[in-house]
This record gives structure tokens, sequence and C-alpha cells, in this order.
């Protein structure tokens, strides 16, 4: 485990013989978190567009704008077409 990313977050490492064994205890990290199993058909748009609206009700109506703008003009443009679950 390596230290805080952020304050009251930890990141975990997961480690497997092969990149398949390393997904694989991923995806069971991820399940005994509560957290949701990653649909290796996700794109990195529809992924940032859910994140999008579930984080709306948080935040202040100039940042929600202001992260949107973000996704649309730099991240779809750029990262939107990739699969999530590929991403590293």
């Amino acid at each position: 485990m390596a230290g805080p990313a952020q304050p009251g977050r930890l990141r975990e490492a997961v480690y497997g013989r092969t990149q398949q064994e390393a997904a694989d205890k991923l995806m069971d990290l991820r399940a005994r978190k509560g957290l949701p199993r990653l649909d290796q058909r996700l794109t990195v748009r529809r992924y940032l567009e859910a994140w999008l609206e579930t984080s709306r009700p948080r935040l202040r109506p100039s940042t929600a704008t202001r992260y949107r703008r973000l996704v649309e003009q730099q991240l779809v443009p750029a990262l939107g077409h990739l699969k999530l679950a590929k991403m590293t």
C-alpha cells in the first residue's frame, strides 16, 4: 500500500504473475469495497458523463459548469474514445 494520494484516501496496489491475474485481483478488490465492476466496453467519455451527473449535487453551479466545459472541450476530444478498462 502506498502513501495517501489525498488526505483521507489511500491508494492500494494489486499484483499478479500475469496482467489478467492482476486485473482479476483488482476487480475483487473493487467488489470488496462496494465499487462497481468495470464494464470492459465503457469509454472514458461515458464514464466522465456519468461522473459529471453524479457529482453535480455536491458541486457549486459554477464549479459544475466549469467541470462540464473542461470535460467537453479537453478530455473527451483527446481521450473520450478510449476504453476506461484499458487505461493505466
